[in-house]
């Protein structure tokens, strides 16, 4: 006599080709709108936005949990930055996703730069940042902790009055 598994043991998906719509935000390092597939985790959701950032405190979500249409992740920062929290698990394969929607700044123009999550990459595009101040923006956030406020921007060394006026209406906390 066989018997069908327990509930927990089935798959959450319907079907792997339909997909939901999810917000993500907080301390990841590609918050925003994605489309993964119906059935995805928390933690599907997590390495679709580029993993934990730095800072993250991942032991306040549940990352086994199914996210459902519409659902909102938040995930927080947590009181001490480890290094491990930067990655995803790799011991997880991650589903495809692709990202629908981006934060988008107060006049409707480019994307808002998080300068608490971005990598390198993402400073690097914001003007006058090259890749050897965005590398300086990452180590003071590395050795300070995330900025509390955009003008503790200018403590880094290159970003005077005037390269942070040029890019305080595209940066964000």
């Amino acid at each position: 006599m066989t018997t069908s598994p327990p509930e927990y043991l089935e798959s959450p998906a319907k079907s792997e080709k339909e997909e939901i719509v999810v917000y993500i935000s907080g301390a990841v390092n590609k918050p925003g709108i994605l489309r993964v597939p119906a059935g995805s985790r928390v933690v599907d959701v997590v390495d679709s936005a580029g993993g934990f950032a730095p800072g993250a405190d991942p032991t306040k979500v549940n990352l086994a949990k199914v996210v459902k249409d519409g659902v909102h992740v938040n995930v927080p920062i947590g009181t001490v930055p480890t290094a491990k929290s930067t990655g995803t698990n790799p011991n997880i394969s991650s589903r495809q996703s692709q990202p629908i929607s981006s934060t988008r700044n107060s006049s409707g123009g480019s994307e808002m730069v998080n300068i608490n999550y971005a990598g390198k990459n993402e400073l690097d595009k914001l003007p006058g940042i090259g890749p050897s101040l965005a590398d300086r923006i990452v180590e003071y956030r590395q050795e300070n902790g995330s900025f509390r406020d955009l003008g503790e921007l200018k403590n880094v060394p290159g970003i005077g009055e005037a390269k942070f006026n040029q890019i305080k209406d595209k940066i964000s906390l």
